[in-house]
């Protein structure tokens, strides 16, 4: 097809993908999960496991950070070259 044809799909495609990100479970629940249950740990005086899942949520986040930093510096990096 056709390259304007590619651009209505890939909108649509988008359009699609931003409802499914709403609707389905992400790194955020995982996040917030993590976060529950640091608290449920520490309300039940279990320590060494709540610092355990504390680093566990320490390292996803920074995994996740990590992965969104490449992808701002490949983007940005790439949005200058097209503009040359």
């Amino acid at each position: 097809g056709s390259a304007d044809e590619a651009v209505t799909k890939l909108r649509e495609l988008l359009g699609d993908l931003d409802l499914a990100v709403k609707t389905a479970v992400n790194d955020w629940h995982q996040q917030q999960a993590l976060g529950l249950l640091i608290d449920a740990l520490d309300a039940a005086g279990r320590k060494a496991e709540c610092e355990a899942v504390w680093k566990e949520l320490i390292q996803f986040n920074k995994d996740r950070l990590k992965y969104w930093e490449i992808a701002l510096t490949t983007a940005t990096e790439q949005f200058e070259s097209w503009k040359s």
